[in-house]
């Protein structure tokens, strides 16, 4: 293999026995329940702590819905087989299918990984179980009744909603400026950060260029640490390590917060600015207003919002090279050179540091 571009993380390595990844199964268990007790109340618990399963705030209601209209499903069942409830008309063998799925897919979630974006497929199927459990244990009427206003309280429940954001559209989906290489075939880029992800960025450089992961979580294996040495012995350079550059999220905020106000002309007079900043000190925007020399003004983040990008770019080069030199892979003071990348119309700069492989 001429290069290592592979920087997820593989699952279920113990089946597929890839040589550059350790025999483990499942990687991530940090969010799976922690004791029998988690486990047999897990719907209950991540809906009143969603961050044991997401990075992001929600509110969620469906899944205690579900689980316990599945659970009362189970429960009518055994009580009708006993004789203690009345018999009523078994569910449909699709719907039975269905809420069969549903059941061992969400116990499967759970057991294995428990991350909540992976659970979405199960989840749209969450509202039609509550409402199929509701037809086979109620009177129709009754089920109707009660499912339409559970289901409506578990949509409104959502609101308001966080999301891990989405990048504005543009031109090109992705883009990245690159810098001339002199000897692509001989040239490794090394990646020393988890996150943020920098291996999309590899598909702008020449295909000659290899790109190889140092602690960036991957499960090395011996052969993965052995191939990692030949590219290092076997290539003459020019090499660099490549790291994130720090940006501030809120910063197209601010442009579309600018553009918004100077397409309103509350930015054109002095009389203007007034009435601007009167406004800006009655909601929160997140930005102030800022005088211009010629009259006129223009919107400026509040200091709480800004960020010291060279401090963050700083810090970032110290904690990669600290974790690079654990490889024999050694950073050029003062060469680090920053350059352009978007997904979308959000900007992701990033920055290419030379660096010499130690003996």
């Amino acid at each position: 293999m001429a290069s290592i571009r592979q920087s997820a993380v593989p699952q279920f390595n113990n089946l597929f026995h890839s040589p550059l990844a350790l025999e483990k199964g499942v990687i991530d268990t940090y969010f799976r329940p922690r004791d029998l007790g988690e486990t047999l109340l897990w719907p209950f618990i991540f809906t009143r702590n969603m961050a044991r399963v997401v990075e992001v705030p929600l509110a969620q209601l469906i899944w205690p819905l579900a689980y316990a209209a599945v659970l009362a499903l189970g429960l009518a069942w055994l009580l009708r087989r006993a004789g203690v409830l009345a018999p009523r008309a078994p569910l449909a063998a699709r719907s039975r299918f269905v809420l069969l799925f549903f059941s061992l897919a969400c116990v499967a979630w759970m057991e294995l990984f428990s991350i909540y974006r992976y659970l979405v497929p199960i989840e749209l199927l969450a509202p039609l179980m509550v409402w199929l459990c509701l037809q086979s244990l109620l009177p129709a009427a009754a089920a109707a009744r009660i499912g339409a206003w559970s289901l409506l309280a578990a949509a409104l429940a959502v609101f308001p909603f966080t999301s891990f954001g989405h990048a504005g559209w543009a031109e090109r989906s992705f883009s990245a400026d690159v810098p001339a290489l002199a000897q692509p075939e001989q040239t490794v880029v090394f990646i020393a950060q988890s996150h943020p992800p920098l291996a999309w960025l590899a598909t702008f450089y020449p295909v000659q260029v290899a790109f190889a992961g140092l602690g960036t979580g991957f499960p090395e294996s011996p052969q993965y640490r052995a191939q990692l040495r030949a590219l290092m012995t076997t290539r003459t350079g020019p090499h660099y390590l490549m790291l994130s550059g720090a940006r501030n999220i809120k910063t197209s905020g601010l442009q579309r917060k600018r553009a918004l106000a100077d397409g309103l002309g509350l930015t054109a007079s002095p009389s203007a600015c007034a009435r601007l900043d009167s406004w800006l000190r009655k909601v929160r925007f997140q930005v102030d207003m800022q005088p211009l020399p010629d009259g006129r003004c223009t919107l400026e983040l509040q200091a709480r919002y800004r960020l010291d990008l060279e401090a963050i770019d700083r810090a970032t080069e110290a904690e990669a090279a600290q974790l690079a030199g654990q490889y024999g892979v050694a950073l050029e003071p003062g060469s680090c050179r920053r350059y352009a990348a978007a997904v979308g119309a959000e900007p992701y700069p990033y920055r290419l540091c030379r660096v010499r492989i130690l003996p």
